[in-house]
């Protein structure tokens, strides 16, 4: 059944001409702020050499935000693995979580909340997802399943379960790629950490 639904998907996908597609990307472009004819490797400027909005850089990594992840109560970044209510010394009881990766050692929502990241943001017709830069997935299925899920499959909801949803969900190889191909999309680029400035 799986393999029903797929298959229902990439004909809805491989339905459009080529003219269809070509005025779906350069909507989806406009609104990237782009010419759809023009991809370059132009970074989206408020990410460049930055960390996400819920993030912080400490460090020389960007882990997310202390006053996110303790509703307000410790908004003060000490350690990887420190949260506190206002700058050394911590009050006594203060929460230290010493798991990588967990607790306050996390990247933000952008990258999945993942273990702490370079700074750097992606091309505009990428997405950020896992701490890697992907191929938009709302460009590549002409914004028929615009949100990504893992590295090879593009939804139709951004809900975590949407694979598990029937008909919501592609999985293709060819969606696990970059972006800012300069060649209408005929050269695949591999998936790539964020670029610094």
């Amino acid at each position: 059944r799986p393999f029903r639904v797929s298959a229902k998907l990439k004909k809805e996908l491989h339905s459009l001409s080529p003219e269809q597609k070509a005025v779906i990307r350069e909507q989806l472009m406009a609104q990237l702020g782009r010419d759809a004819s023009n991809v370059s490797m132009r970074l989206v400027s408020e990410q460049a050499g930055n960390c996400a909005e819920d993030e912080e850089l400490h460090a020389g990594l960007c882990y997310k935000q202390c006053v996110t992840l303790t509703a307000g109560r410790e908004p003060v970044r000490i350690s990887a693995f420190q949260c506190c209510a206002h700058e050394l010394p911590c009050a006594e009881n203060a929460d230290v979580n010493l798991s990588p990766c967990k607790g306050y050692d996390i990247s933000g929502d952008a990258t999945g909340n993942d273990c702490p990241r370079s700074p750097g943001g992606c091309k505009q017709d990428e997405e950020l997802f896992m701490g890697l830069c992907f191929q938009r997935c709302s460009l590549l299925t002409y914004n028929i399943l615009p949100y990504r899920n893992t590295a090879n499959a593009c939804c139709k909801s951004s809900s975590l379960l949407a694979l598990l949803e029937l008909g919501s969900c592609d999985v293709d190889d060819r969606y696990n790629s970059g972006g800012g191909s300069t060649d209408g999309g005929l050269t695949t680029l591999a998936a790539h950490p964020p670029f610094s400035k």
